[in-house]
């Protein structure tokens, strides 16, 4: 009779050890997608530097666009030009992220001022804007 205790007890363990080991390599957090894109007629000599949450995310140059996962949840999106000599003034957009939303935005700039326009895209379209 100490074999069936002794058995039954390995078996316990080797569950234990993969149910961890599955959670550990469980899937990975809700997010969604930003992507944010530069207007035409920004300009040649400047770049859109984004901030999320206050950490630098990105610089966006010329012919390129910022495509990223986002975790769900409230995030403030910053946009700036650089060089800061051209306008120093920082504009933010708060943005809500629910999973597998895809949230497309327009850096646009006006009046010596860079912001986030909301953007309604198909996914052909935003394909047109080439790589990130």
């Amino acid at each position: 009779m100490t074999i069936l205790p002794r058995f039954t007890s390995r078996l316990f363990l080797v569950f234990i050890c993969v149910s961890a080991i599955a959670s550990a390599s469980g899937a990975p957090p809700a997010s969604g997608r930003l992507v944010i894109l530069r207007a035409p007629n920004f300009g040649w000599n400047l770049v859109v530097h984004v901030r999320i949450d206050g950490r630098d995310a990105a610089n966006i140059v010329q012919g390129r666009r910022y495509d990223r996962p986002i975790s769900a949840g409230s995030h403030v999106i910053s946009v700036e030009p650089i060089p800061f000599s051209y306008s120093g003034q920082r504009t933010s957009t708060q943005l809500n992220v629910n999973p597998g939303q895809t949230y497309v935005f327009t850096a646009v700039w006006q009046s010596d001022i860079v912001y986030l326009r909301p953007t309604l895209l198909s996914a052909a379209q935003l394909a047109q804007y080439g790589p990130p």
